[in-house]
């Protein structure tokens, strides 16, 4: 990434391309992923997805997804608001 911002701040903007492609297949190569477990009890992405399911008109699932929210967010001190996503 330094050495395609350095290209391209001297104007070589096929070279600073090059690199950038070459950082992504770098990064798309790294074997990282967040655990299922920790996005599936993360409250904010739980909000997120009873919202969409509210809007689709999914209720049974929205139900699930807001109680399994609730239970996450019940200690915290703000209100979440899809403003806030």
């Amino acid at each position: 990434m330094l050495d395609a911002n350095i290209a391209r701040a001297q104007r070589d903007y096929k070279e600073a391309a090059s690199l950038l492609s070459k950082a992504a297949l770098a990064e798309d190569a790294l074997n990282y992923d967040e655990p299922p477990e920790a996005q599936a009890k993360n409250p904010r992405a739980l909000f997120g997805l009873a919202e969409c399911l509210r809007a689709q008109g999914k209720s049974p699932e929205e139900a699930v997804a807001r109680k399994q929210f609730e239970e996450g967010w019940q200690h915290a001190d703000t209100r979440l608001l899809i403003e806030d996503l």
